[in-house]
């Protein structure tokens, strides 16, 4: 992807999403993002070095060039900003040995990404906590991968990268103001976003059973992507 870096990069967020669905869901590729963030496995300052003689190829096929450094986030390794004309890009760079990634095909290389089970707990944890209402991008991430994959509970549980940081207190008490923050945010590019309340009903069944944490309830449970439900094995 990047110099001699593409089998060392590990893509993650939103356009892991992208590239995990983009051949089921092909008005995805209008989701809406400034940043690229991955997983790196070598270090930072080789990498730097390799980007500085290189061009970045982006989702929509401009090919940036890098431009400076910022502060980095927290628990990132490095920003990058690069730039394309007026389009500007921000590479989050996590320095991290991302296990069992996805493999996806770009542009005819070969691309590794996080998985859909890593996606959903990311965006879970993202939801359960007061900022859900500045980023309902997250929800309709949850939305838009929903309808594809048959999730288990457990499975999600056990990954190694599962935590739900927050309580969903904001995400269930203020959905109206959620909603207004949606409705006002640019997520999708020249198309028309899902109604809001359809959205929100299917995010909120996902997230049930991280919510109530029931384990007798959710131990056994599936996720039936087809009527966005969960059902408990052996039940009913």
């Amino acid at each position: 992807m990047v110099g001699n870096y593409g089998e060392d990069i590990i893509i993650k967020g939103a356009l892991s999403l992208i590239l995990n669905i983009s051949k089921k869901h092909p008005n995805i590729n209008n989701r809406f993002t400034v940043d690229i963030d991955f997983y790196l496995k070598r270090k930072f300052s080789d990498f730097l070095e390799s980007l500085k003689a290189s061009k970045i190829f982006s989702l929509r096929g401009h090919s940036y060039e890098f431009t400076k450094i910022r502060t980095p986030k927290k628990n990132s390794a490095g920003r990058i900003e690069a730039v394309a004309e007026e389009i500007r890009i921000l590479l989050d760079v996590q320095i991290d040995e991302y296990t069992e990634p996805n493999t996806v095909t770009m542009y005819g290389l070969e691309i590794a990404v996080t998985s859909p089970v890593s996606i959903v707990i990311d965006k879970l944890d993202s939801i359960s906590k007061p900022k859900v209402i500045d980023r309902p991008k997250d929800l309709y991430d949850i939305y838009i991968v929903s309808p594809f994959y048959e999730f288990k509970y457990q499975e999600i549980c056990s990954h190694h990268d599962f935590r739900i940081t927050g309580d969903f207190e904001t995400f269930i008490e203020e959905w109206e103001a959620i909603g207004k923050s949606y409705r006002n945010e640019e997520i999708l590019v020249s198309l028309e976003k899902p109604d809001f309340n359809d959205l929100y009903v299917r995010v909120k069944e996902f997230a049930s059973p991280f919510i109530v944490c029931n384990e007798l309830i959710t131990q056994e449970s599936n996720w039936i992507p087809s009527i966005g439900v969960w059902s408990q094995i052996g039940m009913g």
